[in-house]
């Protein structure tokens, strides 16, 4: 609907950052171990990763390559904040949907601690974290799956590229494509595989919720 939507001009990774940022912009009310990009948006809350992986979802269904990226605090190890980084036609994106930074034009290895400063002013927080930064691939749990993998490139020789649905391509394939960057650690995103045992939790906390069932 976003790209049935938008002018030939329109930048679609920014459409679609934009559209994420409308939708899906309070804090969790209730408790949220996993949910899958559909249900965040179809509730309408989560933010920070939540959000970041929503506009994953969006641009990789448009044919983008997608990554999450956690800010990690060099200190304590954990993560203050969570963005991600889009590369589509060519284009290298960083945005930040919830504290709302869209970097077009930019890759993560441009984005010094020194820039981090000048970009995310409000937020001293993050300063420090780009250092130990972790770039994971937010392949959905049945991505991992041969039979998906398997449909998937069956599909790919009958459908029309613009009108494929993106599923079940190889995590692996995917981590090949994004060359290493020295200083950058690469990961395969541990929460979608979480998801398995967060379906049940959703099943009992929403039983009328269909695309959980």
């Amino acid at each position: 609907k976003i790209k049935a939507s938008v002018k030939a001009s329109d930048d679609l990774i920014q459409k679609c950052y934009e559209r994420v940022r409308e939708r899906v912009k309070s804090r969790d009310p209730d408790p949220d171990p996993a949910a899958f990009p559909i249900d965040i948006w179809n509730r309408g809350y989560g933010v920070c990763d939540r959000q970041s992986w929503v506009l994953c979802e969006l641009a990789y269904q448009l044919g983008a390559e997608v990554y999450i990226v956690y800010f990690i605090n060099p200190e304590t190890g954990i993560s203050p904040h969570t963005i991600c980084e889009i590369v589509y036609e060519g284009e290298n994106y960083v945005v930040d949907p919830l504290y709302g930074k869209f970097l077009k034009g930019t890759r993560l290895s441009d984005v010094t601690d020194e820039k981090l400063k000048k970009i995310w002013t409000k937020y001293p927080a993050l300063e420090g974290c780009l250092e130990k930064a972790k770039v994971l691939s937010p392949s959905m749990p049945f991505d991992y799956a041969l039979r998906q993998q398997a449909l998937n490139k069956l599909f790919k020789k009958y459908i029309p590229k613009d009108d494929l649905i993106h599923f079940g391509e190889e995590p692996q394939a995917r981590a090949k494509k994004r060359p290493y960057l020295k200083g950058v650690d690469y990961w395969f995103w541990d929460y979608p595989i979480r998801l398995l045992s967060g379906a049940s939790f959703y099943k009992n906390l929403y039983p009328s919720n269909k695309i959980t069932d």
